[in-house]
């Protein structure tokens, strides 16, 4: 008798229970465990996270980078010389690596056209050029050309006299010393720049 009340009292417990756990689902759900953060660890976090941020790279707001713009042409230097002349050749490649456009016209006497330009014999060269109404007499430094086109001096032109191996266009020759000279329309000349050996 003691065995079957003390069955009976266990299901009437259970079913108690059961009719307890339906009309109060909730109260068996357990809600995982968290731990309290304290004011200074929230601010430790909120750093942390602002430091992990990548940098916005400055090609994706301002596009694809800027390349340089292409060398325009400074004037344009018409040359008059003899075919078989590479000083002369290379004086012209030196002209268009720097700027330059540059017309190339052969003739049998170049002299001809420097007399005619006002450029006295004793300062005569291999070629002769106009540039922005400027004579430009032998190898005469693309700087200086430049130079004389920015300041614009009342004058004919520039000139290098002879062949001297030292200015532009001769290459790996041995270094010469040479002089470009200022040619004034009065007839005085003067020393418009040195260059050493």
């Amino acid at each position: 008798m003691k065995r079957r009340g003390f069955l009976l009292a266990v299901c009437v417990a259970a079913s108690i229970l059961m009719r307890d756990v339906s009309a109060h689902p909730k109260k068996l759900v357990r809600k995982p465990f968290r731990k309290k953060q304290s004011s200074g660890q929230k601010k430790i976090i909120k750093k942390k996270s602002v430091r992990q941020q990548k940098p916005v790279s400055n090609h994706a707001t301002l596009g694809a980078p800027r390349t340089s713009p292409v060398k325009k042409n400074i004037a344009r230097v018409h040359v008059y010389k003899k075919s078989h002349l590479d000083c002369c050749e290379e004086w012209v490649e030196h002209l268009t690596t720097n700027g330059f456009t540059v017309k190339v016209s052969h003739v049998d006497n170049p002299s001809e056209y420097s007399k005619k330009l006002g450029v006295p014999k004793q300062l005569g060269a291999c070629h002769t050029a106009v540039v922005n109404g400027y004579v430009i007499e032998g190898h005469v430094p693309a700087e200086e050309i430049k130079r004389l086109i920015k300041t614009k001096p009342a004058v004919v032109g520039l000139a290098v006299p002879g062949m001297p191996s030292g200015a532009p266009g001769f290459g790996s020759h041995q270094a010469q010393s040479y002089n470009v000279i200022l040619l004034g329309k009065d007839g005085h000349h003067m020393l418009y720049r040195h260059y050493g050996a």
